[in-house]
């Protein structure tokens, strides 16, 4: 994309994102974080993300949090995503709580945020599912209210696996959006003037809003995971989703449960927390520390 550039945001050099960062990212979507997962935990990550990739190559597998879909070139039926990885993943639960994001999505969201969805979505290597162009699902919101995805890398992303993305789409209207999606589908076009694609390194983080339009090509190279982790403020949570008050506390015990993982992770050691202090109408219990009865699998539409 002509004349677009990303900030340089390095978490080694900070806490959190800068204010310039926010603006940035409320403006154009989109927002690039270099070393953020530090290499003990990525190691760790990675190591019990692909004991779920083998798991999602078996073909007598029948679980509905894993998703398949098919390769163009070979018409393989490839795995692409694993949903609820706080139920399947210690990592995840650890990697949830980590402070530089956290401290970067309440600048975003306010003190009163929750978590929402979760999910991992990888390419094989040589038999990568593309991606088509899409919006995730979201409501439609103001650009200075984002509800958006932390996007974690296990793996480096090259041009060939990298996502595409187009800066500012998320302020289009719902029928724009979908006029440019059908259009960018129907061509299979993952390049043009104002697409920018997104090359990462392992252990960085990008932001995206759910609205901003973006897609990556299938490939046939390295494989590639990337953890996703969904935010959104409780006040946002409750105009969207107003029939269910029980998801709020829910995902605020989940949270909880998190910081205490990570807090006990032997390669998190010596880092500062984060410290979750929502307003007091929305304070979870300041002592609860026993989560062995979590089921950290909660389903946004069944509460």
């Amino acid at each position: 994309m002509s004349g677009f550039s990303l900030p340089e945001v390095d978490a080694l050099l900070s806490d959190k994102i800068s204010e310039t960062d926010a603006t940035f990212f409320r403006e154009h979507g989109v927002l690039l974080m270099k070393n953020v997962i530090s290499p003990e935990e990525l190691a760790v990550l990675k190591e019990e993300s692909m004991a779920l990739v083998e798991k999602s190559k078996d073909p007598e597998l029948k679980d509905p949090d894993f998703k398949y879909a098919t390769h163009p070139s070979t018409d393989a039926r490839v795995p692409f995503r694993i949903d609820y990885l706080t139920h399947k993943m210690l990592s995840a639960r650890v990697l949830l709580a980590h402070p530089f994001i956290l401290n970067s999505v309440e600048m975003l969201c306010g003190r009163n945020f929750i978590p929402t969805w979760e999910s991992k979505v990888f390419k094989l290597a040589g038999t990568g599912a593309a991606v088509n162009w899409h919006r995730d699902a979201g409501p439609a919101l103001p650009d200075e209210a984002p509800v958006f995805f932390a996007d974690f890398y296990l793996d480096d992303a090259d041009e060939t696996t990298a996502l595409r993305a187009i800066p500012g789409s998320q302020k289009l209207s719902r029928a724009d959006a979908m006029d440019r999606i059908n259009a960018l589908n129907e061509a299979e076009q993952f390049e043009g003037d104002d697409i920018v694609i997104l090359p990462m390194k392992a252990g960085d983080v990008l932001f995206h809003n759910v609205h901003t339009l973006h897609g990556s090509p299938a490939a046939s190279s390295a494989l590639r995971r990337v953890v996703y982790f969904a935010f959104r403020s409780i006040e946002v949570e409750k105009i969207t989703s107003p029939n269910m008050p029980a998801f709020i506390p829910a995902k605020q015990r989940v949270l909880a449960a998190c910081m205490q993982a990570r807090a006990n992770a032997p390669y998190t050691q010596g880092e500062t927390p984060f410290v979750y202090a929502p307003d007091s109408e929305w304070a979870p219990p300041a002592d609860e520390t026993d989560f062995s009865d979590l089921n950290y699998r909660i389903p946004h539409l069944e509460l």
